[in-house]
């Protein structure tokens, strides 16, 4: 029986849990048209072609296609402390219907917001107890000693959040975010312990004069966001993060990229050796400053949706690998908070459910090919945060976290349709083409043609420095 480079199958072996048959099987090494065995929650080989061996559960995949769950690397799913918003309950569900199997939280809990390792331990066990997808946490940028850090790397975070656009607040009780000024040692101690720095880039002094300039001239308008987030906001803060990144040798990851003139910055600090990567999200791919008139507040969103010039960057940079990865930067609030003016309404934009069907739509066009998509939304997002191999790739030995879609099915994205309470989407009435019909993790089956199945069974993610694929360290080939 012919099997692709994995661990061989042997005929005396054990009857296994989950057999998925006549799948096309997108692998790290090509598609193969086959059939996926499962044990224990692992994948244990893809077979390409011949008999199959028996299994607890077999599922015909009618020739649809088989892909690694997503690994979203950037979303708020606000529990503990923002239950009003959201919960670890509603918004792994719609991770797991849209095809999300792994997810990284961001700190900024409100009154919970993890600047300790204890807050970051309580949060792991809120999210043990309801979450149906696996998830790692970040944690603030908080300490500027080894020791300081090393504790909340010991604790579990997968990485340290600095938001440039909060530098200088306080983010808890007596707990400041450093501003670049003084932001050094905090880079030298996250490198000494191969930690990743996650950035959110955008200078906070030019959003306040541009703000202040703009309500000062009467401007309430929706588009008055974009006028007080320009892309020279994101410039200025990559220029300070990306020198202390030169200084350091830590590994910066840059969230949600939304410019043209960043992401020529991301490949020049490349070109010159630095470890940067980066992701973009749907509403910088798919929305431009032309739908402000059209989706007012639904569409404010930090940084700010840009300009066509800027969307057409970013997809370019996804073709060429210059960005890495497709995260969503997934941030429910509720409706009130969604609808009140520009510069009131609460920024942030649900994602985790549709952002695999906005890609795959891209794939039926033939925009990137499907290994791309992959590698974008799975296999490089591992890769970076140190997850990889049990993650973002079907290989023997990964965790089978898995979702089968259908290129072929036709859908609309629909407010109602959207699992989190807040179910305003900006891509409601969007026609998509690609959808999700099964989503697994580690081999249990958690969705089934749109809604969740079964009980919650995320585990916390652990980072493995040593494993991180996406790219390797300067200095490592």
């Amino acid at each position: 029986m012919p099997v692709l480079t994995l661990r061989p199958y042997h005929a005396d072996a054990m009857i296994h849990d989950l057999l998925i048959d006549n799948a096309h099987i997108v692998t790290p090494t090509g598609m193969v048209r086959g059939a996926l065995l499962v044990h224990d929650g692992r994948v244990v080989s893809v077979l390409a072609g011949g008999p199959v061996p028996e299994a607890r559960e077999v599922v015909d995949a009618q020739g649809r296609h088989l892909l690694p769950g997503v690994v979203d690397i950037h979303v708020h799913f606000r529990e503990p402390g923002q239950e009003y918003k959201a919960t670890y309950t509603s918004e792994s569900a719609a991770a797991a219907v849209g095809g999300v199997t792994s997810i990284c939280d961001m700190p900024n809990n409100g009154a919970q917001a993890v600047v300790s390792a204890a807050r970051l331990v309580a949060k792991a066990a809120v999210a043990a107890r309801s979450s149906r997808v696996d998830f790692g946490l970040y944690t603030y940028l908080v300490g500027d000693t080894i020791e300081q850090l090393r504790d909340l790397r010991d604790a579990g975070a997968i990485g340290f959040k600095w938001d440039m656009s909060l530098a200088g607040t306080e983010v808890a009780p007596g707990v400041w975010l450093p501003t670049a000024a003084i932001a050094l040692p905090a880079f030298k101690a996250a490198a000494a312990l191969g930690m990743t720095i996650g950035i959110h880039a955008e200078d906070r002094p030019t959003i306040s004069r541009q703000a202040s300039a703009l309500k000062a001239a009467g401007r309430s308008d929706a588009a008055a966001h974009l006028a007080s987030r320009p892309a020279a906001v994101e410039v200025t803060a990559l220029r300070e993060a990306i020198a202390l990144a030169r200084a350091s040798g830590v590994h910066l990851h840059v969230h949600h990229l939304s410019s043209a003139a960043g992401l020529d910055l991301i490949r020049a600090a490349k070109h010159e050796g630095l470890w940067v990567t980066s992701e973009t999200i749907p509403p910088f791919l798919f929305l431009d400053s032309g739908d402000y008139e059209r989706l007012g507040t639904v569409m404010k969103i930090h940084p700010a949706v840009k300009e066509p010039e800027d969307r057409a960057a970013l997809w370019e940079g996804l073709r060429d690998g210059s960005i890495e990865c497709i995260a969503t930067d997934h941030a429910p609030h509720t409706a009130a908070e969604k609808r009140r003016g520009v510069w009131e309404a609460s920024p942030g934009a649900i994602g985790v459910q549709t952002s695999l069907m906005l890609m795959l739509t891209e794939v039926n066009r033939g925009r990137l090919s499907l290994e791309r998509c992959v590698a974008l939304m799975a296999a490089n997002p591992a890769g970076i945060h140190g997850l990889s191999p049990r993650k973002g790739a079907i290989v023997a030995g990964a965790d089978a976290d898995l979702v089968l879609v259908n290129l072929a099915e036709s859908a609309v994205i629909r407010n109602q349709d959207m699992l989190t309470p807040n179910q305003l989407t900006p891509f409601d009435g969007a026609p998509v083409r690609g959808v999700p019909k099964r989503t697994w993790l580690r081999g249990r089956l958690i969705a089934r043609d749109g809604l969740p199945v079964g009980e919650a069974a995320g585990r916390q993610l652990w980072r493995d420095s040593g494993a991180i694929t996406c790219p390797l360290p300067p200095g490592n080939g």
